[in-house]
């Protein structure tokens, strides 16, 4: 069945990632206010954090240890090449 979107390189570079078209516009709304999140309470708290690469895995939680699960985040780099991707509108 064809889609009836036509496909951008934004759309072949979500897929490529394994985001979903659903998991780009969530439509949850922030239930916390983070702004008394300080980093002794992220290094002391309930996960970890660490870098990673690869976008489909940002924000997600790697729990292959059960006591403390690791919050994957992006790294600089990969957020620099996205955002260059972006801004010359290879993303669009």
């Amino acid at each position: 069945m064809r889609s009836a979107r036509p496909p951008t390189f934004r759309g072949d570079l979500y897929n490529s990632a394994g985001i979903k078209p659903g998991e780009l516009n969530p439509k949850e709304t922030a239930k916390a206010n983070l702004a008394d999140l300080k980093a002794n309470v992220i290094l002391n708290g309930a996960f970890r954090m660490a870098l990673t690469n690869d976008p489909s895995l940002h924000l997600r939680f790697d729990e292959t240890d059960f006591k403390r699960p690791t919050l994957l985040v992006l790294d600089s780099g990969t957020i620099k090449t996205l955002a260059l991707l972006d801004l010359t509108g290879f993303m669009a």
